[in-house]
């Protein structure tokens, strides 16, 4: 059956809906698929294919200034849409035109820095930021968090990624843990307050540490849910945090998550143990905040300083 470009889009949210890909993955490929189909209006959607990619790709490069992430992230879409939409099997494109921006150095901030920003924070907020620092989150990573993925008696955090289904545990500061728990007995209380005569909480184990403070509807549109806050809340929150410390402009809520990993390394902590908490597949992605460490004292004592005798100079 031939279809138009809102058909496509629409059979695309099915499967999207049938396959669980969470809310943010949804958003993502259909406004792709949008752009892919506008960008070919002009052409029979059914005869689309990897050429056509290609130049897609190509004009978001030249056209757009799209960096090369941006492509990649297009181009999952679109290979989505021909596989699991149109069902046609199309090979990625092998070349297209990318641009190569300059990669900009990670800004890490000094513990006086971090401090500095967290104090001007409150709220809930603040124990989320403390959260990046603290435990070497990711923003969504974050933000996402379940009762069920902190552990308050092992003191760490499960952190669970949605789309490889995997994950892994990191630390959980022992500084956080009362207010880890005056919040999850925060959402306790606004649970309950919605709840009918009798009824109970279901799941409170899947429940977000840190819901938002409004009600939407769930993706079939049949019931109300509570997602958790969004992500600009706290993005906005620690910039005007950072605004009001004096710290660098460019400072964000993924500084505090590079600033967990060079902090860790000036303590003595080996790389391998640091690259397990932050969660990166290649070694190479961790080792890049080596250099940004600073000199510390070595951690060694010298035969000298307990030799049986005294120099004398």
């Amino acid at each position: 059956m031939k279809m138009d470009g809102n058909d496509i889009v629409y059979k695309a949210q099915e499967v999207i809906r049938l396959k669980g890909y969470s809310a943010r993955t949804e958003q993502v490929y259909l406004d792709w698929i949008k752009k892919f189909l506008l960008f070919h209006r002009d052409r029979d959607p059914g005869g689309l294919g990897s050429r056509d990619i290609q130049s897609f790709l190509t004009h978001l490069a030249r056209d757009e200034g799209a960096a090369a992430s941006t492509q990649n992230q297009a181009l999952s879409a679109l290979l989505f849409l021909f596989k699991g939409v149109l069902e046609r099997r199309v090979d990625p494109p092998r070349t297209y035109a990318r641009i190569k921006k300059p990669r900009c150095m990670p800004v890490v901030l000094t513990r006086e820095e971090v401090q500095a920003i967290l104090d001007r924070m409150r709220g809930p907020k603040r124990i989320m930021a403390a959260l990046l620092y603290g435990s070497g989150l990711r923003l969504m990573e974050c933000l996402r968090l379940r009762v069920g993925d902190i552990l308050l008696d092992e003191r760490v955090i499960v952190v669970r990624d949605e789309r490889s289904r995997k994950g892994r545990e990191t630390i959980l500061p022992e500084s956080l843990v009362p207010a880890l728990k005056a919040q999850m007995e925060r959402v306790r209380k606004a649970c309950a307050r919605e709840l009918g005569p009798g009824e109970t909480i279901p799941d409170w184990e899947s429940q977000y540490v840190f819901p938002s403070p409004r009600r939407s509807l769930t993706a079939g549109g049949k019931q109300r849910t509570r997602c958790h806050v969004a992500e600009s809340a706290l993005q906005k929150a620690v910039k005007k945090a950072v605004i009001a410390a004096g710290v660098d402009s460019r400072a964000s809520c993924h500084s505090l998550r590079h600033s967990f990993a060079v902090h860790l390394l000036e303590a003595g902590y080996d790389i391998g143990t640091v690259q397990k908490l932050l969660g990166h597949q290649d070694m190479k992605t961790t080792s890049s905040y080596a250099g940004l460490a600073r000199k510390r004292r070595i951690d060694v004592k010298s035969p000298l300083d307990y030799a049986p005798w005294t120099l004398e100079f």
